[in-house]
């Protein structure tokens, strides 16, 4: 249950490939998959460092989804490629709610596809993967005609089954990584008069992509202690205000977001990252760590207001939208160092002998005294931080 890979069945929407396996998934009208901005309820949705999306909203609370393409208002100025709004749902007068769940229980129920395919993430899948899936909503009257509420949850399990392919070290093995999504959202509107409403918003997501190490199909040589997790943790909050009169109209909005990425998360604790090559110079196992980090934290503050006229056969609209985030991001090589050590064929044989198997750390490797034909080391890990403002101002006579 995917809203934004269903999206490629619109005119001029293509998946979208390139960059990292978890930038967006569809491109608009072929542009840079990463210029396309997403919003929630007109507000922003994009991570501003790299062009992704913080909070992927889940079906349950998608009331519809717009793709803006071609000639779209000059409200949606901050990019010239395309726009996807989504619009969440709200309460009414009528309790009314939802329970799901959907499981993908892999072979061999599922059939056998010769196409690639990837999971939520964007990362490839292959015949072992297992989705597992379930959500529920609830919208309804606080207060009969004035006051409303609606929330949603949904969980998602993504399990696949990669191989370390190591004989060398007398290791292949299945490693299995499980990629979770936790996904909340509440919504609440208020009417204060005939006129005027007002509403609160509030997004929650908590995702872990998993890298086990391994492959899909073997030929993969890095051991579990070499993966990592991808930790993508995103909340929103916003605030609403709106007035439709028979004249003027005016919308506004605040809406404050967090996004923390950290890209590489270790496993295992802090320690070196060692590539182990046999007396060919061929690479036979990585162990110890990922070897760098990535560790990315956006704060951002937002407001919009349009402000709109009626003028006889015409519609006049004002409009102000101001973004301000600060980053900090912690990134670079590995501070406790990465080795490249070359083993001779006695060393190999010392730990394939060893049995520890998918246990091989990178203490035990540097325990042999290997020959290092390299060594790199973050000597001066720094924390790049820096703010960024976008204004907007525009007036259009329609």
């Amino acid at each position: 249950l995917d809203v934004l890979g269903a999206l490629v069945r619109l005119p001029g929407v293509v998946p979208s490939t390139g960059f990292f396996p978890e930038a967006p998934s569809i491109s608009i009208n072929g542009s840079n998959g990463l210029d396309t901005n997403y919003l929630i309820d007109g507000l922003d949705n994009n991570e501003n460092f790299l062009g992704g999306i913080k909070f992927p909203v889940p079906l349950g609370f998608t009331r519809e989804v717009t793709v803006l393409a071609n000639s779209y208002s000059a409200a949606y100025g901050r990019t010239a490629n395309g726009i996807v709004n989504y619009t969440t749902p709200s309460g009414t007068n009528d309790y009314h709610g939802e329970v799901y769940a959907l499981v993908r229980p892999g072979r061999p129920f599922d059939a056998r596809s010769p196409f690639p395919r990837r999971d939520l993430s964007g990362n490839a899948v292959g015949e072992s993967f297992e989705r597992y899936q379930a959500g529920a909503s609830l919208g309804g009257p606080i207060a009969r005609d004035r006051t409303f509420f609606y929330a949603n949850f949904e969980y998602t399990r993504d399990r696949n089954v990669q191989i370390v392919d190591a004989p060398a070290l007398g290791t292949v093995a299945n490693v299995t990584g499980n990629n979770q999504f936790y996904l909340g959202s509440v919504r609440l509107d208020h009417r204060l008069t005939d006129d005027w409403t007002v509403g609160l918003r509030a997004n929650v997501g908590r995702v872990t992509i998993d890298r086990p190490g391994g492959a899909l199909g073997g030929g993969n040589v890095t051991f579990p202690s070499a993966g990592s997790d991808q930790d993508r943790f995103s909340t929103l909050v916003a605030a609403t205000a709106s007035y439709s009169g028979d004249v003027w109209s005016y919308d506004g909005a605040l809406q404050f977001s967090r996004f923390r990425w950290n890209y590489g998360k270790p496993k295992g604790p802090a320690g070196p990252q060692v590539a182990i090559r046999d007396p060919s110079g061929l690479t036979v196992g990585v162990v110890g760590h990922p070897g760098f980090v990535f560790d990315d934290v956006e704060e951002s503050w937002q407001t919009t207001h349009r402000l709109q006229r009626r003028l006889g056969n015409h519609r006049l609209r004002f409009g102000a939208d101001l973004i301000h985030s600060d980053f900090s991001l912690l990134g670079g090589g590995n501070p406790d160092g990465n080795y490249t050590v070359d083993l001779t064929a006695a060393q190999l044989a010392a730990i394939a002998a060893g049995g520890q198997g998918l246990a091989l750390s990178a203490g035990d490797v540097l325990a042999l005294d290997p020959a290092v034909a390299n060594y790199s080391v973050e000597l001066r890990p720094q924390s790049f931080g820096t703010g960024q403002t976008q204004v907007a101002f525009y007036v259009e006579d329609e």
